[in-house]
């Protein structure tokens, strides 16, 4: 029998070498700085060897601030052992190819978030080159999300970058180049930037989709660096729903969720939850040793679920 995969984010620190400014300060202020390399270590090695007694597969979502900035990666990677991971790096791409040398083969999907105000294009090319060589043994998953904003300026340099990455890698199966449409208020919502009439109509377009701009226009009096220009509101539901990936609100109150068996959320102070809706408290602390691993069900508190990293857990009807 395989054994059960349980998808687990842990959040390390929030250490960057950049600083957008559509990111929150909280994901990249370097206040909450990485712990001492031999406690991650010995802590990995004891989520890794609990779950794996209970006949379960952790499989790793690392993301930051910068995941590729943490000392002690190289460690904590080595403790998962030779077995098929699942493993994703959530990264800006702008580690030295020296740093994917040691560490490309612990990882399943690497998604690159290319930010047109930092980002080195033959640089992330590079490192896409290297990722997706015909001499990897395991196929690599590349997800190449080019972030762009409503303003002008940014957008062009945004849509220039993906166009170019878009044409380079076209017909290259692992590869997935994207514009990634950003929020006014993350990690708070899934309310988009106002962005305008032909930047939505090029989102769509690259999307295979008509763009039906009457849908999300808004009527009030908005006005942007000094122009008034049509611009949209909407959220992230709308598009899903627009899409067909959703036929639901995403309440599950009252649902029996199996967040805790199916996911596992760890913050940088070793607390382990369920999800990042927190619901059902804690499941203990990894640097204690006290961690429950093998909770039950919980009934969902919340009329929302709002996390897409909470949504994979499984949800029935109570």
């Amino acid at each position: 029998m395989q054994d059960k995969i349980v998808y687990i984010q842990w959040l390390y620190g929030n250490v960057c070498n950049y600083s957008c400014s559509y990111c929150p300060t909280l994901l990249h202020s370097g206040k909450v700085r990485y712990n001492n390399a031999q406690q991650m270590e010995t802590n990995m090695q004891y989520v890794v060897s609990s779950l794996r007694m209970l006949d379960r597969e952790p499989a790793f979502a690392f993301v930051g601030g910068e995941p590729t900035l943490n000392p002690a990666m190289l460690p904590m990677l080595k403790k998962l052992g030779n077995r098929r991971l699942r493993n994703r790096l959530v990264t800006n791409g702008s580690a030295p190819i020296s740093w994917w040398e040691e560490h490309y083969q612990y990882f399943h999907t690497v998604e690159i978030s290319y930010h047109p105000d930092y980002a080195d294009i033959d640089h992330i090319m590079e490192v896409i080159d290297y990722l997706t060589h015909e001499d990897r043994g395991d196929k690599i998953n590349v997800d190449v999300a080019v972030h762009v904003t409503h303003n002008d300026d940014h957008w062009r340099k945004g849509v220039i970058a993906y166009e170019r990455l878009s044409k380079q890698y076209f017909d290259i199966e692992p590869v997935w180049v994207y514009l990634k449409l950003l929020y006014s208020n993350f990690t708070k919502g899934t309310q988009y930037l106002p962005y305008k009439t032909y930047q939505l109509d090029y989102w769509h377009k690259s999307k295979g989709m008509k763009f039906n701009h009457t849908e999300t226009m808004y009527t009030g009096n908005l006005k942007y660096d000094g122009v008034s220009r049509a611009r949209h509101d909407f959220n992230r539901e709308h598009i899903e729903k627009k899409q067909g990936n959703i036929k639901t609100d995403f309440n599950y109150h009252n649902f029996r969720c199996y967040a805790g068996e199916d996911t596992l959320v760890i913050d940088n102070k070793g607390e382990v939850w369920r999800g990042w809706c927190k619901v059902g408290g804690s499941l203990g602390n990894v640097n204690k040793r006290n961690v429950n691993w093998d909770p039950s069900y919980i009934l969902c508190t919340k009329n929302y679920c709002r996390n897409g990293f909470d949504r994979q857990a499984r949800k029935f009807k109570h």
